[in-house]
């Protein structure tokens, strides 16, 4: 039994219950489209399902337009988006389930997913473009991500 289904469980308030079905829904619709589409989709790609995810619409063309600088931190992300740090992880869990610097990595893979399809950039290039400062996390991140690395990524795309 996970954490949601345990809370969903122990709660007898049934407008709770409810609420928490629903917050546990949206999440994990959230989550499958980004892990069914892993392959396919691009950053700006990624739609939000609900008013609850307009954070995530708003984080996606910040994220995107800091992308290439690889000291952009969270709380460069939480400054532009007017929240703190501690606000903007919460929120991030709750409707995706990820960490604010686990979504800036994803987003950065994904473009980099992106530009190995698209472009011919070497991997060195696409490393810096998308803001990793050193092709060792980059290919590691990479590997951990798409279970590949970006020049067997690269060669089963062609």
């Amino acid at each position: 039994m996970t954490l949601s289904d345990r809370l969903i469980h122990q709660s007898t308030d049934e407008s709770m219950k409810q609420n928490l079905v629903s917050i546990y829904r949206n999440a994990e619709d959230m989550l499958n489209l980004i892990n069914q589409n892993a392959g396919e989709i691009t950053p700006a790609g990624i739609t939000a399902a609900s008013l609850d995810d307009e954070l995530i619409k708003k984080a996606l063309p910040v994220v995107e337009k800091n992308m290439n600088k690889s000291g952009y931190s969270v709380n460069e992300l939480a400054s532009e988006l007017a929240l703190s740090r501690r606000q903007l992880s919460r929120r991030f869990r709750s409707i995706i389930g990820m960490a604010p610097a686990e979504f800036i990595c994803f987003v950065r893979l994904k473009r980099a997913a992106q530009l190995l399809k698209e472009s011919q950039y070497n991997i060195s290039e696409i490393s810096d473009k998308v803001g990793f400062s050193t092709i060792r996390s980059f290919n590691r991140n990479f590997k951990e991500k798409f279970g590949v690395t970006p020049t067997q990524y690269r060669a089963e795309s062609i």
